[in-house]
C-alpha cells in the first residue's frame, strides 16, 4: 500500500505511510486526526466519532498499518 488518502469536502491529500505518525481520537474530538511527520495534523472526517464502534475498529486497523508500513526506506 502507498499511503492514505483523505478527502475532506473540497480538499483531497495523500500521505505516504513515512509522512504519518499516528492517528488519535478521543472522547472531545469529533474525528480521527492523523499526526504528520512535519508536525501537522488532518482531520479525517469519514472516520467520526458519532460512528462509535466503526470508527474505533477504523482507527486501531489504522494503527497497525501505520505500525507495518510507517517506516521510512532504509530505516
Amino acid at each position: 500500500p502507498q499511503g492514505v488518502k483523505v478527502r475532506n469536502f473540497f480538499v483531497t491529500k495523500t500521505f505516504t505511510w513515512p509522512e504519518i505518525l499516528g492517528v488519535s481520537m478521543t472522547t472531545s474530538d469529533n474525528w480521527a486526526v492523523l499526526e504528520l511527520s512535519d508536525g501537522g495534523r488532518c482531520m479525517v472526517l469519514a472516520l467520526a466519532t458519532s460512528e462509535g464502534r466503526r470508527t474505533q475498529r477504523c482507527v486501531v486497523d489504522l494503527r497497525t498499518r501505520i505500525i507495518l508500513y510507517g517506516e521510512a526506506p532504509g530505516n
